[in-house]
């Protein structure tokens, strides 16, 4: 068992590239995940990619006028449902 397995993961930059690749990976070991990016279009592409059976998955549409850690306290308040 992966220790991610049953887990809850915040990935920021989830719309593409290292971002959207680590979401799949963690995906793929089980973790719930909350995904956020600025790009709503790349978001919503890197939700379709995630397996059916994902655990649980929020995402957030970052604004770049706010800072970072406002948009993840956000995050990590609301939790992914999990």
């Amino acid at each position: 068992m992966s220790f991610l397995q049953g887990g809850v993961a915040v990935v920021t930059g989830a719309g593409s590239g290292i971002g959207r690749a680590l979401a799949q990976q963690l995906a793929a070991s089980g973790s719930a995940l909350a995904i956020a990016d600025i790009d709503e279009k790349g978001l919503a592409e890197t939700a379709a990619l995630l397996p059916a059976k994902q655990a649980a998955l929020s995402t957030y549409s970052m604004c770049p006028t706010k800072p970072l850690s406002e948009a993840l306290l956000k995050m990590l308040l609301h939790g992914t449902g999990a």
